[in-house]
């Protein structure tokens, strides 16, 4: 089974009030970044199980590191962040990049995953599904074989601990998203985050659209760049009819003005007649 994920169930029944972020995103300069945080509160632990869960979480950061990731700790804490960074040239080679480490079994923990993207002209249409069981993976670990009063414990601890999948995009159009999971815009950003259940399967699914220019991200959605346009044209168009209007009624007004010049002269001719 997944490495970082059993490693995470197991401190989680060792310890209780454990908080797990598994974070995927892709920025609007095309940078791939995976984020695996592990943050444990130590207040009920002893110095014994402290030690253990310490010496577990660092052989599987050697695991990860060769794998590419960064550790990171904070001191005089259980808080472990395994962060993986690349750099892609384009969101096709981004979303590809992305597809290729969430569908690795030796770093992802999901059942089933997938991400495609397809390209049109202006927009880059994206499909993202993650499917995983933690109460499967709990079960991996053979718990159901426990005695009653012990498997009562762990659920205890389970329910006081935390598992969140984020994937975090430049500002999208959301086409569809399932019911569980919450989206949020702020800071031209689009966050999609599911709170994982401990019982039944967990599922992230949605397609989003981003509106392009070039490859790069417009300020606006497509329907605002539409009604951009539209607006421009409307205030060329009253620009030119205006402009239009005010020629003509110059040329009006320098006929009528010459024709009125022409009268008077023709007028004092003949009253010198």
């Amino acid at each position: 089974m997944k490495k970082i994920i059993s490693v995470l169930i197991l401190l989680i029944m060792l310890c209780g009030c454990a908080k797990a972020d598994i974070s995927y995103s892709i920025d609007d300069k095309y940078n791939v970044k995976v984020t695996y945080h592990i943050e444990i509160d130590e207040e009920k632990m002893d110095s014994s199980i402290r030690s253990n869960v310490i010496s577990l979480i660092n052989s599987t950061s050697k695991k990860y590191e060769r794998e590419g990731f960064t550790v990171t700790s904070k001191e005089n804490a259980i808080d472990y962040t395994f962060t993986l960074e690349k750099k892609a040239d384009s969101y096709e080679e981004a979303v590809e990049i992305l597809r290729e480490i969430i569908t690795n079994p030796e770093i992802s923990f999901f059942l089933v995953a997938d991400v495609h993207g397809s390209s049109e002209e202006y927009e880059q249409v994206l499909d993202f599904y993650f499917e995983t069981d933690l109460g499967r993976i709990l079960e991996s670990t053979g718990t159901n074989k426990l005695p009653p009063t012990i498997r009562a414990e762990i659920n205890e601890a389970l329910n006081e601990s935390t598992v969140n999948l984020t994937v975090t995009l430049p500002q999208v159009n959301v086409v569809a998203v399932n019911e569980d999971v919450i989206v949020e815009n702020k800071n031209k950003k689009t966050t999609f985050t599911l709170p994982m259940k401990w019982e039944g399967t967990s599922i992230m699914d949605f397609t989003a659209r981003m509106s392009l220019d070039n490859n790069k991200m417009t300020p606006h959605t497509m329907e605002d760049s539409i009604q951009n346009t539209k607006n421009q044209i409307g205030m060329y168009q009253a620009l030119f009819y205006g402009g239009s209007g005010l020629s003509v009624a110059c040329s009006l007004g320098l006929v009528y003005s010459t024709m009125k010049k022409k009268k008077e002269v023709v007028t004092k001719e003949g009253s010198d007649a």
